[in-house]
């Protein structure tokens, strides 16, 4: 199955950080509509202020349907701002690879990791940061791990990764072994800036392969 992924990284509320239940009105919305496969939702471990949402679409018309649709976009808009300010968000769309299937096992593992790159370092080619990021994505055998995945954004030049965990510390004892060393040295030789980040998400609608 091909799909596409809504992620919006946008300033939560006091409110949601509270209770996350208070975003629920606005994404029965989303998970009524057209094509919507799964939701997820939380605040970034290491920066709580942060939340991240992820909507597993079956195609980007069908997302773009839902935002196009007069009626009931502006009542979702007005549903999310209790939880968190979309104007001031970063919402973009990315085709993962190589499938479904190691999508929903990222998604629906305990913890999920993110990490993309903002800006390359002058002369660098950004092929050679995405050689690297699909070496990643591939990396099998690391304690805790459900695996990883690579994924194109849409609107941009730019690659992410998602990797199911266990728990964040087996992502940081997971760095040190020899061939994703190397693979990171790579990246940090190509990269200027990148963001990264764990969520423990909650499950409004689970995405099932």
């Amino acid at each position: 199955m091909t799909t596409v992924v809504e992620m919006l990284f946008t300033p939560t509320t006091e409110a949601y950080r509270h209770d996350p239940s208070k975003l629920d009105p606005a994404l029965e919305y989303a998970s009524a509509a057209k094509g919507c496969l799964g939701i997820y939702h939380g605040t970034v471990v290491e920066d709580p202020s942060q939340l991240l949402l992820i909507v597993v679409w079956k195609t980007l018309e069908d997302h773009q349907a839902l935002m196009n649709n007069q009626e009931v976009y502006p009542k979702l808009l007005e549903a999310f701002a209790p939880s968190g300010d979309i104007t001031q968000g970063d919402m973009f769309h990315v085709h993962f690879t190589p499938d479904s299937t190691q999508l929903a096992s990222v998604l629906n593992a305990p913890y999920t990791s993110y990490s993309y790159v903002l800006s390359l370092k002058p002369g660098k080619d950004a092929a050679r940061a995405e050689v690297a990021f699909k070496g990643l994505a591939g990396v099998t055998g690391v304690n805790g791990c459900y695996g990883g995945i690579m994924g194109k954004v849409v609107e941009r030049n730019e690659q992410i990764l998602l990797f199911g965990w266990d728990d964040p510390k087996f992502h940081e004892s997971g760095r040190t072994l020899e061939g994703v060393w190397q693979l990171r040295q790579e990246i940090h030789e190509t990269v200027d800036k990148f963001k990264a980040g764990h969520v423990c998400f909650t499950t409004y609608k689970k995405f099932e392969a």
